[in-house]
């Protein structure tokens, strides 16, 4: 028995499965796969903070909902279901701080999306000889989409799970037995439950399924083409009677519900309604398709065009395995691109490559797949295959194309964009569109006409190049967007859970939030993402898309009031609360770590002790600024000690004279108004009677001045530099 045992160690020793191509293969794929997973888990460590506000906010605060109660909450409050994905990364908000918990996020990402290597190699396994198998799963890893490795979002746990689910299917066209067709349908439903924009897969299905019974049909001669449509049709009984089931299901319970079967659920809805025109979603798609080569590296899409231009031919030589897959192709490049053609076209007006980047695999396993076959070059579909790829790339209206609203939605055009700034000159993108044009022409000669065995080397080697270089290119545009949003708050790099470090994870934190953070709202992102005790936030203006409930101030008492319950209760309860400059709370301001936002010790209920608008954080104010007190030390009255100076903003005589028109008195009630000239240069102070709270300061200036008039950068209408501190009755003077 000992002896029998150590023979079949013999035979399973490393050099023994070296020698076999099939399993030395099976370890490289699975050492690139570890190498991937480490090198995106190191290159994590360079995106200092999430940016993709406030997606990724929502997703953080649902994932560490589900960690603490097993529920999806926002800000307390249930939300529409959006993906199993925060679920699926809760277990980092298991770590003590925020900062270990972003790590930990950001390696299960690296983890999950990298996990796509499996199911394309398997597929490649199944076209291409082994090694080819494994350089077709490299290229994949190399893709600039793996830098969403970096962002708390769906995509990372959505591209492997989608992959599967398209290989599900063509594992399905290959041998449609009923296990394979209930094992897609399942993974269409997880796809689904990741992103809900994977129920297209149930029209790449059905629409795969008759491409795939059309290339088996040009395979061979059959007797009638519609006799043997009904026949291949008929052996997926089982996936097509489930599906019916599930939309009869689904229309019961919404009648039951007594709601529109039509009605897209959730954050979603907003999609269905959008008023799609013919022409817009013609515009977009052809856009996206016009996109698609770049995005594959040009070569890839040129290699599809021939494998499929073969596989069509009549009695082609091409296996099962190969028409499966080419039928899964076009079906799913099909769907999606109309899928993200027609949401393009009516929500953002730009190529949203994060949503079908899921189809570029496609592209690569083709080029390995021409590759295999010894680079087949038939003249006329080797001439539609150069000329039509570099003709779209080539059309694409860089102009409108190219701006900053592309950093997160399209990685493959970022890198344009950042040659593009090499010129300097009115011309940039004439000058680009001509570097463009001589490159794709180029990769076109390459494809078309270099020696073949020379081409088996520089093409894969060139793609590996372009992916790795994009993708070097995109982690630095998106290394800088983090640092920028990372800074939004105003606060050292080491204390950007200031607030969870002063009160504890365990207090009920308020951000109140008004207008001076409109424009900046990712230092309220931040704070949330980087602050766990901060549970709600009460908006004080127009309630932003992601987050906050609506509220306003009492104009008597200065009370925050919201009608939203949950809200309510936390302003009601809340011994801490969170305020930009502008705002300053009634109680004790506990500390101020940067030099926006501030943090209060209240006595609930949260109230407002003054609010400031039309006052910048430089001191300058608008045309007209206001000062509303609506608490005093005891609510006494006592005096307003304003100082108004008109700067000569670097040089003199620029900012010239201006008379300062104040109003104070009790809101609602009588204002005593006081003019005052003001000179360059000199400052005026001022001590009012003020009247018990609450009370209002109102100053005008005229004229106003813009500094870009003057040659300054800055484009704002300023009045004055205003210094303003309320003094009561009985304080010294």
């Amino acid at each position: 028995m000992a002896h029998e045992l150590r023979q079949r160690a013999r035979t399973v020793s490393v050099p023994a499965v070296i020698a076999r191509p099939e399993a030395a293969a099976s370890l490289i794929a699975a050492g690139l796969l570890l190498l991937a997973i480490v090198v995106r888990v190191w290159l994590s460590r360079r995106v200092p903070a999430p940016w993709l506000m406030g997606d990724e906010l929502l997703y953080s605060e649902l994932a560490e909902s589900f960690s603490e109660r097993r529920r999806m909450l926002f800000e307390l409050q249930p939300r529409a279901f959006v993906s199993i994905y925060p679920a699926v990364i809760s277990p980092a908000w298991l770590a003590g701080s925020m900062q270990h918990t972003y790590e930990l996020a950001k390696t299960m990402n690296a983890v999950l999306m990298c996990l796509v290597a499996v199911p394309v190699y398997l597929w490649s396994r199944r076209l291409v000889s082994p090694l080819y198998a494994v350089l077709a799963t490299g290229l994949v890893l190399l893709m600039p989409a793996f830098i969403y490795v970096n962002e708390v979002m769906t995509e990372s746990l959505a591209f492997p799970v989608t992959v599967l689910a398209l290989f599900s299917i063509g594992l399905t066209l290959e041998r449609p037995t009923i296990v394979r067709q209930i094992i897609t349908l399942a993974l269409i439903a997880v796809a689904s439950a990741v992103r809900l924009q994977a129920l297209i897969l149930l029209l790449v299905l059905p629409t795969a399924i008759l491409l795939k019974a059309s290339l088996d049909a040009r395979a061979g001669p059959p007797p009638s083409f519609a006799r043997f449509l009904v026949r291949e049709v008929s052996r997926y009984w089982a996936v097509i009677g489930l599906a019916v089931g599930a939309v009869v299901a689904y229309v019961g319970y919404e009648l039951a519900r007594g709601r529109s079967v039509y009605e897209v659920p959730g954050p979603y809805r907003d999609v269905e309604n959008a008023g799609y025109t013919v022409g817009g979603v013609t515009k977009w798609v052809a856009l996206h398709i016009a996109e698609l080569p770049f995005a594959t590296g040009l070569l890839p899409a040129s290699a599809f065009i021939v494998i499929a231009g073969l596989a069509w031919r009549r009695n082609a030589p091409t296996s099962t395995s190969e028409r499966a897959f080419l039928a899964v192709a076009m079906a799913s490049t099909f769907w999606l691109v109309l899928q993200v053609g027609a949401f393009a076209s009516k929500f953002t007006e730009r190529i949203e490559e994060r949503y079908f980047f899921y189809i570029v695999p496609f592209f690569l396993i083709a080029l390995v797949m021409w590759l295999d076959k010894g680079l087949p070059r038939p003249p006329a579909l080797t001439a539609a295959a150069a000329i039509v790829p570099a003709a779209l790339v080539v059309m694409l209206p860089l102009e409108r194309l190219l701006a900053v609203t592309i950093t997160g939605d399209t990685f493959s055009l970022e890198p344009l964009m950042r040659v593009s700034k090499w010129f300097h000159d009115a011309d940039a993108i004439s000058d680009m569109r001509i570097l463009l044009g001589l490159g794709v022409t180029a990769v076109a000669l390459v494809f078309a006409c270099l020696p073949r065995r020379l081409a088996a080397v520089v093409i894969p080697a060139g793609v590996g190049v372009f992916l790795a270089l994009s993708s070097w290119s995109v982690l630095g545009s998106v290394r800088l967007q983090a640092f920028a949003t990372r800074a939004s708050q105003g606060v050292p790099t080491n204390e950007l859970s200031w607030v969870d470090d002063r009160v504890g994870t365990g207090n009920k934190v308020v951000f109140v939030n008004n207008q001076s953070m409109t424009d900046n709202a990712h230092a309220v992102w931040q704070a949330q993402f980087w602050n766990r005790s901060i549970e709600s936030v009460i908006n004080l203006v127009e309630p932003q898309v992601l987050f906050g409930r609506g509220g306003e101030v009492d104009k008597r008492t200065g009370r925050i009031v919201t009608q939203d319950p949950i809200a309510a209760e936390a302003a009601r309860t809340a011994p801490y609360a969170v305020a930009p400059v502008g705002i300053e709370l009634a109680g004790e301001r506990v500390a101020q770590v940067g030099p926006l936002l501030s943090l209060y010790r209240v006595q609930p209920p949260l109230r407002v002790a003054s609010s400031v608008r039309g006052l910048y954080g430089d001191g300058w104010t608008a045309p007209r600024a206001s000062i509303t007190q609506y608490a005093t030390p005891g609510d006494r009255p006592g005096h307003a000690v304003v100082r108004l100076v008109r700067p000569t903003a670097g040089r003199p005589g620029i900012v010239g004279p201006a008379v300062a028109k104040l109003e104070l008195g009790k809101l609602g009630g009588r204002t005593v108004t006081r003019s005052v000239a003001l000179r360059e240069g000199h400052p005026v102070d001022l001590r009012l009677a003020t009247p018990r709270p609450p009370f209002r300061l109102v100053v005008d200036v005229d004229p106003p001045f813009v500094p870009t008039a003057y040659g300054y950068a800055d484009p704002r209408e300023l009045g004055v530099k205003l210094a303003y501190r309320f003094v009561p009755a009985n304080a010294a003077k």
